[in-house]
C-alpha cells in the first residue's frame, strides 16, 4: 500500500489561481483533487473503487482542516497523515 500513499500524495493538486469566491474555489479544488487523485492512483495500479473512496475521504478531511486558499500551501507533511487516516478508516494497509 505504500504505492497507494505515494500515488495519492503526488495527486494533491494545485487549484487554479484567481479571485474566485471560497465556494467556487472549493468546488474547483475538489474537482481537480478528485480527478488528479483518481488518475494518479489508477496509473499506480490502485483499483478505481478503492482510489475513489480514499480520494473522497482525503478531500473531505482536507476541506475540514484547511479553509479556502490555504489548500494551495499544502505539503506532503500535511497530506500524508490525512491519507493514512483515510486508509486506516477503510481497513487498508498504509505501509
Amino acid at each position: 500500500m505504500r504505492k497507494l500513499i505515494a500515488a495519492l500524495f503526488l495527486a494533491t493538486p494545485l487549484a487554479a489561481c484567481g479571485q474566485a469566491s471560497n465556494e467556487q474555489f472549493d468546488k474547483q479544488f475538489g474537482d481537480n483533487f478528485r480527478t488528479s487523485c483518481s488518475s494518479t492512483a489508477a496509473n499506480a495500479g490502485v483499483p478505481g473503487d478503492i482510489a475513489g473512496k480514499v480520494c473522497d475521504c482525503s478531500l473531505s478531511k482536507v476541506n475540514e482542516k484547511y479553509p479556502g486558499a490555504e489548500k494551495l500551501a499544502l505539503s506532503g507533511d500535511d497530506v500524508m497523515p490525512i491519507l493514512t487516516e483515510c486508509m486506516k478508516g477503510m481497513g487498508l494497509p498504509n505501509g
